[in-house]
């Protein structure tokens, strides 16, 4: 799955440099594998979802200060803040 802007069609969520940016779709391959994520259940609530990265298994998308990295998760406060609840 991919997230695309709604503000802006054409810019979706992808990672470089294990940071996500909001970005242009460039129509490259590695464009298309950086945008592109796994939808999991919630690492730390079922009721909640995490995203993996399609070309990077090992990373999930995190929030820490107050940005979004793709990291992997070993504790139970990497779990908590690698889960999203949509409203």
């Amino acid at each position: 799955m991919s997230l695309e802007s709604t503000n802006f069609p054409g810019y979706f969520l992808r990672h470089r440099d294990f940071a996500l940016y909001v970005e242009r779709d460039d129509g490259s391959t590695l464009f298309d594998g950086d945008a592109s994520f796994h939808r999991r259940s919630g690492l730390a609530a079922i009721a909640g979802l995490s995203l993996e990265s399609q070309n990077f298994p090992a990373g999930t998308v995190r929030h820490r200060d107050g940005l979004l990295h793709l990291e992997t998760v070993s504790s139970s406060a990497d779990r908590d803040s690698a889960t999203f609840h949509l409203e």
